[in-house]
């Protein structure tokens, strides 16, 4: 039989399967099927990534499968018998999208259960200066002036959607929110900054970082995320080899310098956000807690 005649008597599923495995590989199939329409049948493509972790302390091994629903579609004609698809690289692309995207929930997952510790973070980094400008002020005078600090308009409605502050007129106030959380820790100001900081940043990530553009964090998140991803797949605490880690934040996020990751991830430790022990990356027993059970992926062990 001449391979045209094969092809023709071929079902259009069976072309896109031939054609998914030949261009994507063995780790993605066609998952749905969708009703023919102008001369063309298309599928949706579900794949999986395989993953592997090594636990430094036990000396383990443990490799995970993470399935990818709706990776991309494909297109078969019915007359000419041809496929069209995104190419294997806009297929990375958009899984990698997708990763990052689900990393986010994780990321903020973790600021929730760390807000204290990124509070201190922050302060130790000088990040968001305008909203310490103003809490600086308002603090002292129990008020600032709006046309101080209307350049800040973005923090300004952070501030007021969290309930600390209000506008009177051509005035910022502080409001009962504010006072009763200051005079709960005993006007002890720098720690009362931490807390508040740490809980803008765990309630508001998205808007801090999609509409401040404050992006100086972002780094930070996004590596403590890359250790508790594997940790919370494992549902325990795992020992990583940095350069695994680097690996892993790599994967997910792109590439950094060496220098840039050992510099947050020294910072990391010395706020007791991640744990530091040779050369050997471990988290949290209450984080790993407070992540554990969430379907950020759905992952299957596999020997």
């Amino acid at each position: 039989m001449s391979l045209s005649l094969y092809m023709s008597r071929k079902e259009p599923v069976d072309l896109a399967r031939d054609w998914i495995l030949w261009e994507y590989g063995p780790s993605f199939d066609v998952a749905t099927s969708f009703p023919r329409t102008g001369g063309k049948q298309s599928f949706s493509v579900d794949g999986e990534l395989v993953e592997r972790i090594e636990d430094r302390k036990s000396n383990q091994s443990i490799n995970f499968k993470t399935k990818i629903q709706n990776a991309a579609t494909v297109d078969v004609d019915i007359l000419t018998r041809s496929v069209t698809a995104p190419s294997l690289g806009h297929l990375k692309d958009a899984i990698q999208s997708r990763v990052r995207s689900i990393q986010r929930l994780l990321e903020k997952d973790v600021l929730k259960a760390e807000n204290k510790q990124f509070g201190n973070l922050v302060l130790s980094k000088q990040m968001f200066t305008p909203i310490r400008r103003l809490l600086v002020q308002i603090t002292r005078h129990e008020h600032a002036s709006y046309e101080q600090f209307k350049n800040y308009d973005k923090y300004l409605r952070l501030l007021t959607l969290s309930g600390y502050i209000q506008r009177e007129r051509e005035m910022i106030v502080p409001t009962i929110k504010f006072v009763q959380m200051l005079k709960s820790l005993q006007g002890n100001y720098e720690e009362f900054e931490s807390y508040l900081l740490g809980y803008l940043l765990a309630e508001h990530f998205d808007f801090i970082v999609d509409e401040a553009n404050v992006k100086q964090i972002m780094p930070y998140t996004r590596l403590t995320a890359s250790y508790y991803r594997p940790a919370g797949i494992a549902e325990r605490l795992v020992w990583l080899d940095r350069d695994d880690l680097l690996r892993s934040y790599s994967m997910t996020y792109g590439r950094i310098r060496t220098e840039y990751f050992d510099q947050y991830l020294e910072e990391l430790g010395k706020n007791d956000i991640l744990r530091l022990e040779d050369n050997s990356v471990y988290g949290k027993k209450d984080t790993l807690d407070f992540i554990k059970g969430r379907e950020y992926f759905q992952v299957s062990p596999y020997a």
